[in-house]
């Protein structure tokens, strides 16, 4: 609650939601002075499956021919390129990117 609070205060300008199931502390939260607290709910239903995400996009042809020059580090066991958004410019974090070759596979981060 206190750091709902702290960032309310720190950005005055954004709305900072503390959302719950717990009736206690949404009254505290609103006790404190938080502005915007809400119930969590989990019982919600997408009436439309076509709206759910696949979890992956298709990019078309070989991915690495539209790349020109990228930055690539190890990460651990991870190999991390940075390529410019412009070239996956809908891909949202964790969404998976493939393309036609079946050769690449990639995580939005």
């Amino acid at each position: 609650i206190n750091c709902a609070v702290h960032l309310q205060t720190q950005y005055s300008d954004k709305k900072v939601v503390l959302v719950t199931k717990d009736i206690n502390m949404r009254l505290k939260a609103k006790g404190a002075g938080l502005k915007y607290v809400e119930h969590y709910r989990t019982d919600q239903l997408i009436d439309d499956i076509a709206l759910l995400t696949s979890g992956f996009k298709k990019v078309e042809g070989d991915f690495w021919q539209n790349v020109g020059e990228c930055q690539t580090q190890q990460e651990g066991r991870y190999t991390v390129h940075d390529v410019p958004k412009s070239l996956v410019p809908d891909v949202f974090c964790n969404e998976y990117l493939i393309d036609d070759t079946n050769h690449f596979a990639a995580r939005g981060v």
